[in-house]
């Protein structure tokens, strides 16, 4: 079984580069879980030098020390990451960061987000937070039926819901730039009737890319926002260069408002 499913590089606003990986969502080895990124200067048969901090990092990870050699003319390196568990050492595929983007094209992302930030943070923008709700990860048993398998208890401690260990990762820091206020009706999950929440449109560089479910915050405000659906603004070779979330404040009464403060186990 392939433990690594997805391996992606795409630039950074800053000057390296944002690797961001998932898991088969049947590896099951149990937690901790500690991911490295490694380099090398060929594919195989190579002294691969670990870039990530002691103590590892969670599923997205920002590189950016030491990056100009990473866009020299005559050396391109190669990047793999490395997950150990109780159970052993996995690692996946090797690959190039030019795998999708060019140098030329590389340079160009990495100029429309420069340009992005600078707007948002001169202008109208916050400098938020993103958590990532887990799609891969432990199985998170004090909440999920060991049978059906399905979320017992939406306010827990451990997942947030998600039914993974842990429900989110992050938080990421991103500037964003949100739209005016808007109203939607919905009928309320418990049956209780309509709820009319705050609805805003969230703009944002393409790195880390949003996902339905995760959870936006503006700390400024002390507000939450789950995302409920994500498009891609500008692609460079289907890679986002600038996302859109739609994303609905959350009341104060839910439990996502614990997330971060919570310590998780």
């Amino acid at each position: 079984m392939a433990v690594f499913t997805k391996m992606s590089i795409v630039p950074s606003y800053t000057r390296g580069f944002a690797f961001s990986w998932e898991i088969a969502p049947d590896f099951d080895d149990p937690l901790p879980w500690t991911f490295a990124i490694e380099a090398g200067q060929a594919s195989v048969d190579t002294e691969w030098e670990e870039l990530t901090p002691p103590g590892g990092v969670t599923n997205v990870f920002n590189w950016t020390e030491d990056a100009a050699r990473l866009v020299n003319k005559k050396l391109v390196l190669y990047f793999r990451i490395r997950l150990i568990t109780p159970n052993g050492v996995y690692y996946s595929y090797v690959r190039t960061p030019y795998g999708d983007l060019d140098r030329r094209e590389y340079l160009i992302v990495r100029e429309i987000m420069r340009k992005e930030i600078l707007q948002a943070e001169k202008l109208a923008g916050v400098l938020g937070r993103l958590w990532i709700r887990s799609t891969f990860g432990a199985i998170c048993y004090d909440c999920r039926d060991p049978v059906t398998g399905s979320i017992r208890n939406k306010n827990c401690d451990i997942c947030y819901g998600t039914g993974r260990s842990p429900g989110f990762h992050g938080p990421y820091c991103v500037w964003m730039t949100f739209s005016t206020a808007n109203r939607d009706t919905q009928m309320a999950k418990d049956g209780t009737g309509t709820r009319e929440p705050y609805v805003y449109s969230v703009r944002m560089i393409g790195s880390p890319y949003a996902k339905d479910g995760d959870v936006v915050v503006d700390p400024r405000q002390d507000k939450r926002y789950y995302v409920d659906s994500v498009k891609s603004e500008m692609e460079i070779r289907r890679i986002p260069v600038i996302q859109t979330a739609v994303a609905r404040e959350v009341p104060v009464s839910d439990y996502i408002h614990n997330l971060g403060l919570v310590p998780e186990e």
